[in-house]
């Protein structure tokens, strides 16, 4: 499994994390933010810049989520996007608290 999947599917349980990944290409920048929605149960994909100004997507179930993940992973090398850095996580605050960091963060 990817970084890009493992870390996605991994976070659904902290339901208050985002992951986010930069790809570069050229002077090109794409987005990619994962995420879980806890009001609709759903898993959340973004992606902003590319040839897409901003694509959303959902699913309920967390091995399309994965299928998904991996299928974009494979289009961006195939691309010759590069990864920038290690992916951000972007925690959004739940009674101004913070859920405790992940062993390999």
């Amino acid at each position: 499994m990817s970084a890009l999947t493992r870390r996605s599917v991994r976070s659904r349980a902290l339901q208050w994390v985002s992951m986010i990944w930069i790809f570069e290409r050229d002077r090109e920048i794409v987005r990619v933010e994962t995420r879980f929605d806890s009001k609709t149960n759903e898993y959340v994909l973004a992606i902003f810049g590319g040839e897409c100004l901003e694509t959303i997507e959902r699913y309920r179930r967390p091995g399309e989520f994965g299928d998904r993940l991996r299928a974009l992973e494979q289009q961006l090398v195939a691309e010759r996007w590069s990864q920038i850095d290690n992916p951000e996580i972007a925690y959004r605050r739940m009674n101004g608290v913070r859920p405790p960091r992940m062993a390999d963060e």
